[in-house]
C-alpha cells in the first residue's frame, strides 16, 4: 500500500514497531513518483534519511527473499 501522506498517520504506523518499549525499524518503500512527498514528510516528522534507490535484480534483496518472519516469531 501507499505511505500515507500525512505525518501523524506515518508516525503511528511507524510507531506500532517501537510499542512497549521495544525498539523497531521502519523501512518505507515508495515508487520513483512517490519521492518528493516521502523528503516532505520525513522534513515534516524531524527524520533526515536518505532515500535509497532499489531495483528488483537488487543482491541485497535476496535477504528478504531467505527471510522467513514465522520462524522469527517463533523463536521470539
Amino acid at each position: 500500500y501507499d505511505p500515507p501522506e500525512d505525518h501523524k498517520s506515518y508516525l503511528h504506523r511507524s510507531g506500532r514497531t517501537a510499542r512497549a518499549g521495544e525498539s523497531g525499524v521502519v523501512a518505507t518503500l515508495v515508487l520513483w513518483d512517490q519521492e518528493l512527498a516521502v523528503k516532505r514528510l520525513q522534513t515534516r516528522i524531524g527524520v533526515s534519511q536518505p532515500i535509497v534507490e532499489v531495483f528488483s535484480n537488487d543482491k541485497r534483496l535476496a535477504d528478504l527473499h531467505a527471510w522467513d518472519p514465522a520462524a522469527d516469531r517463533a523463536s521470539a
